[in-house]
Parts: C-alpha cells; structure tokens; sequence
C-alpha cells in the first residue's frame, strides 16, 4: 500500500520517497522468492544474512534513483560507489554528528553495537555490487548460493577467503559457588569485534586491521538470581597477535 503524503511537496522528498518504496519492494520480492523468514544460529551469522538482504536492497535502490534520476549519476556512477561511499562514511572516525545533514559516520549511528549493525547496507552493498559490476543481474542472483556465512568476509576486500581456524574455546568455569548459572552463548563475528574497538577508542583503520585477524569468537552470560548480577565472558580468537 502506497500512501501519499501531502506534505512531501519538494521533488527532492518525492525522489526519496520513491527510492526508499524501491529499496523496500526488493525485499518483498526477495521474501516471496526466498522466504525472509531464516534463523540464524548466531549474530555473527545474522549479520553474514542481513548483510546479503541489504546489499540486494541497496544495490537496486541506487539503480532505480538512477533512472529515476539521471542526475545522480554524476554523484554515484554505479551501485559499487554507492556502496563505498556509504562505507566510508558509516565507518569514519569522529564524534558524534549533531547536525551532519546528509553526512553521518559511526559514532553518529548509535551505541558500538547498533552502530555495527548498520554496516550491513555499505559491505553488503559492496558485496552485492561487486557481483553486479561484473555480471549484472544475472550475477547477482547466482551470488546468493555463495553469500558468505561470516561477518569477516564482507569485512575483507571483495573475494578474500579465509579459512577458519578457531578451535571454538569451551565455557569458562562461572564460579558456580556463587550462584551464576550460564544462560546463553553467541558468536559475534568480526564486524561486532570491529564496532566494539571502535566503541573502545580505536581508529577506524586500526580497528578494522584487528578486526579482520577475527578467525573465531564465543561470549557467555551467565546470571545470578540471587544477586541479579551477570557475568559476561567473550573470547576471541585472532590469525596473531595485535
């Protein structure tokens, strides 16, 4: 259902309604062809899926403002630098943004964690893009039986494998004499490990480089009912040191 808004008088408003109506319309076709319904064993594999979804998305949502707008091409020539120039904005180093108009970067895109999920328009956009610059739509569809099942992919230059070798840590010990009992595990991946040195104060090249040593990681939470306390421990596993 489409809904015009009176007040969306300008052509710019009117430009970006029908861009964002395009971006949205891919998902409903990926959903009826795919089934968008998926459940991911951990948020390192949700990113790894969302990252394909969006970059699908946003991938023909440039395309569509293209046409719509010829004008835009002088701006983003293609989707692949669409997608960049998202990149390097959503992952800019800075303060937060008060009043950044159309520029942001990732202090200004919400807490460490939030802020890393976002990064699934730009890589997966990317991702996306690169398969389109060299084969089209045709390439695009193909792409989805090799979408990469790990954050780390999307985070490294287009088309570097990495095998993993993680030797997946055990659950640390809670000292069960206090109470804690563990309550639940997840993988991260290496964008989460990413938005969070980012979060610690590192920059973003320096975080990015560490980032993509990631070959593995596990975090616990355990809780306390007694105390209401939660233990937190989340080991990570890197290609060499730092």
């Amino acid at each position: 259902t489409v809904i015009d808004h009176q007040q969306a008088q300008t052509d710019s408003t009117r430009l970006g309604n029908m861009i964002t109506l395009s971006h949205e319309l891919v998902h409903a076709i990926q959903d009826r062809e795919l089934d968008l319904d998926r459940d991911p064993k951990s948020t390192d594999e949700l990113f790894a899926y969302k990252a394909l979804i969006e970059g699908d998305a946003t991938t023909y949502e440039l395309l569509f403002a293209l046409e719509l707008e010829p004008r835009i091409k002088q701006y983003y020539p293609d989707p692949l630098a669409y997608a960049n120039k998202m990149r390097s904005m959503f992952m800019a180093d800075g303060p937060k943004l008060e009043d950044g108009g159309d520029e942001t970067n990732f202090a200004s895109l919400g807490p460490p964690y939030m802020a890393a999920m976002y990064l699934i328009y730009p890589l997966g956009g990317i991702w996306v893009g690169e398969h389109y610059q060299r084969g089209g739509n045709s390439a695009v569809r193909h792409a989805y039986g090799k979408a990469p099942k790990r954050s780390l992919e999307y985070l490294l230059p287009f088309g570097t494998t990495v095998s993993s070798t993680a030797t997946n840590p055990c659950a640390p010990a809670f000292p069960s004499n206090q109470g804690f009992v563990a309550r639940g595990r997840d993988t991260l991946g290496a964008v989460l490990l990413y938005g969070y040195l980012m979060g610690w104060g590192l920059k973003s090249d320096d975080a990015v480089a560490a980032a993509s040593l990631w070959r593995g990681d596990v975090i616990y939470a355990a809780y306390n009912a007694h105390t209401q306390k939660t233990a937190v421990a989340w080991r990570i596993e890197l290609a060499q040191p730092l």
